[in-house]
């Protein structure tokens, strides 16, 4: 992962690295999105190393451009945190499945009116899928090779 963050192409606009659990936080999300700060969607779900920092870093670095983030089952962001999406003005769609109650979400919903709020459980980013360990034909994107 940490590969990635530091070495991926800063033209990406749309990237899907949910499911890395551990493997991603914080200072994973920093060196990422100082990199490709042109992210239009931001897909991070079920990080769950990532802590209410996570929300600054991504409100600092990506305000002008992010307009869907996925923050599903990253459980250690506190749900008061998530108020601070109000400071990027661009962002319109955001997926928090598993992170709040239904008490939470009403605040929510009610304090970041402008955003569409868990309204789309599905991701539109393509994410490669891995095959079995050792299978030298498991990174493939849609069934395209991808290296």
């Amino acid at each position: 992962m940490e590969f990635v963050c530091n070495n991926l192409t800063p033209k990406v606009q749309k990237l899907n690295i949910s499911g890395y659990r551990n493997s991603f936080n914080n200072s994973s999300l920093l060196n990422l999105v100082q990199r490709c700060n042109q992210l239009i969607e931001l897909n991070i779900s079920d990080s769950s190393s990532l802590n209410q920092a996570a929300i600054s870093i991504l409100v600092d670095n990506l305000q002008a451009t992010l307009v869907t983030l996925s923050l599903s089952r990253c459980t250690r962001i506190h749900p008061a945190e998530l108020l601070d999406l109000n400071e990027m003005p661009k962002l319109l769609f955001l997926n928090v499945f598993g992170m709040l109650n239904e008490n939470h979400l009403v605040i929510l919903r009610r304090n970041l009116s402008h955003l569409s709020i868990n309204e789309n459980p599905l991701c539109t980013i393509g994410r490669s899928s891995q095959g079995r360990r050792g299978d030298r034909d498991g990174n493939n994107l849609w069934e395209v090779k991808l290296w």
